[in-house]
């Protein structure tokens, strides 16, 4: 069977768009791989210059970490935190008229070294000035406590009242069974 020079033609040309096609589709996908790795390559890039500037700046660090490390408690591997600062956060609410009526802690986690815990007032009530004589009074202890969140809504029954939730995390060190505590409220 032979191909008239017409059909051969039409033959040849179907074939070339087809490879033409399929080089095309395949180009795409390539061009797109390459786009996304540069584009990976890229945020690598700027993570490691992040990195090396933290390393850079390791002397102003370790000068901030001096300036705040008295203030950081240091515990025992057996003492109880959470019944140390809860105890100290109800005093102070107690002292300033504060009333907490449900609170929970959370799970302590560690960072190089350091622990954090977060304690969450989970409902409290007050005038706003017994709030902020609350939170001085926090600030005012001299430990590393972050207020993370609070919420505050008018109480609906009491004029001048309000009611809310509020997370604080405390940072802390657990020294081992063989050092001594350095510090504690």
């Amino acid at each position: 069977m032979t191909l008239s020079r017409h059909d051969a033609t039409m033959l040849a040309a179907t074939a070339a768009v087809l490879l033409f096609g399929l080089l095309g589709a395949s180009w795409g996908r390539r061009m797109q791989a390459i786009r996304d790795r540069r584009e990976e390559v890229r945020g690598l890039e700027e993570r490691l210059f992040l990195q090396r500037e933290l390393i850079a700046a390791r002397d102003l660090w370790e000068a901030r970490y001096a300036k705040v490390s008295d203030q950081i408690f240091a515990y025992g591997p057996s003492d109880q935190v959470e019944e140390i600062w809860w105890n100290k956060i109800d005093g102070i609410a107690a002292g300033k008229g504060l009333r907490i009526t449900q609170r929970q802690t959370k799970e302590e986690t560690v960072v190089a070294g350091v622990h954090e815990l977060p304690l969450e007032v989970r409902a409290w009530d007050g005038t706003l000035l017994q709030l902020v004589d609350f939170l001085d009074a926090l600030h005012r202890e001299g430990a590393m406590l972050a207020v993370r969140s609070i919420s505050a809504t008018p109480d609906k029954n009491r004029q001048g009242y309000l009611s809310g939730s509020l997370l604080l995390h405390c940072a802390f060190l657990r020294a081992s069974a063989s050092e001594p505590t350095e510090k504690q409220p």
